[in-house]
């Protein structure tokens, strides 16, 4: 991967994290503008980024499964812990200065925290929302993507059933969703668009990028929510939560796709040199996850905070809004640094495992 294609990549996965703020932002103060109606779509993104990105991984450097369960474990431990405590703490607090706020989103809390940690909100039907923290779902998909690929990628002759066997423990709703994590890992093994011509990557680049907007602008994922319902009928269509918008998700992953592909082949050939920008892209890069699992229990602690203050609306949105940005400015950075922390505990789980397998009754 070409440090500019890397580059670029730092940029939309840190824009779609900020998509997907401004998106929750809404539900405080309603905007227009096209840049907060990008919740749902930019999570794909991040689906299709996933796949690309660990199965460059898995090319590269984590040839053995310790290595990818180590990495895979401390990337998403060392900051999804801290998100599920920190959720709790602060739910717990706002639920106390204005229940009515938080619903029933802090009942069964033993349930909620535990279920966040191994990941099992979104198995089969049941859906268990992480506190007041909606966008952890996605979280729970892509580690039981983490789990199928290490079972194809790693368990050599028992790849196959293994597989099976993880993708019924999953269940419907995850699978769903899977060939937009699944393509991500096909566009970088096969980089598809790597015979055409430097003019010809240009034109599908911006087309992508036209298609995306057009995409949002027509309100597409609401079609494929629709077509969903009339298909399968309200009661069962429930039961699906963020995967019902499956059908549009899936054109929203090729235009992803020709995205990443054309990119890719467009901004190798591109040079360039470190500089204030290019530092500052890498450095919010850095702070997409953080961003991504600590904003929606900041607003909402944020919003019943200031509620006494009696700001205009607009003036109280500005406020949480600042106030959780540099929040997240302020530890998301401790937060990632702390990876190494786990690493040194999943290696010695690893290790562990390691000495098991070896003992011979």
């Amino acid at each position: 991967m070409s440090r500019s294609f890397s580059l670029y990549l730092d940029f939309i996965r840190f824009s779609a994290a900020m998509f997907v703020f401004l998106y929750h932002s809404g539900n405080f103060h309603k905007f227009e503008n096209i840049f907060f109606k990008m919740g749902h779509e930019a999570v794909v993104i991040f689906f299709v980024m996933s796949g690309f990105i660990i199965a460059f991984c898995q090319d590269t450097k984590e040839k053995t499964l310790k290595t990818y369960f180590i990495n895979r474990a401390s990337r998403i431990y060392s900051v999804a812990i801290p998100a599920v405590v920190l959720t709790f703490g602060l739910d717990m607090v706002g639920s106390y200065i204005s229940p009515e706020a938080y619903g029933d989103h802090f009942d069964y809390p033993a349930i909620r925290f535990f279920s966040s940690l191994l990941f099992t909100n979104e198995l089969w039907t049941v859906s268990i929302q992480s506190f007041s923290n909606v966008p952890f779902w996605s979280i729970n998909y892509e580690v039981w993507y983490y789990v199928m690929f290490a079972a194809l990628f790693y368990a050599n002759k028992h790849a196959f059933p293994l597989l099976i066997f993880i993708c019924l423990i999953a269940g419907p709703k995850i699978l769903m969703l899977a060939p937009c994590w699944w393509i991500g890992v096909w566009i970088y093994k096969k980089n598809p668009c790597q015979y055409l011509d430097f003019k010809t990557n240009v034109v599908i680049f911006i087309a992508s990028i036209v298609f995306y907007l057009m995409f949002i602008k027509m309100g597409m994922s609401y079609i494929g929510w629709d077509l969903f319902d009339e298909w399968v009928g309200s009661d069962i269509f429930r039961e699906f939560a963020f995967s019902i918008y499956f059908i549009t998700d899936y054109l929203l992953t090729v235009i992803v796709c020709a995205n990443f592909s054309s990119a890719r082949i467009i901004f190798s050939q591109l040079n360039y040199t470190e500089n204030s920008i290019t530092k500052a892209i890498r450095y919010l890069a850095n702070l997409t996850f953080a961003l991504y699992l600590l904003h929606q229990p900041l607003l909402n602690f944020f919003n019943v905070f200031f509620e006494s203050y009696q700001l205009t609306e607009q003036l109280n949105y500005y406020v949480i809004v600042t106030c959780t940005l540099v929040l997240v400015l302020i530890i998301g950075h401790p937060i990632e640094k702390t990876k190494h922390i786990y690493r040194r505990f999943f290696n010695k789980v690893a290790n562990k495992i390691e000495e098991v397998g070896h003992v011979r009754p």
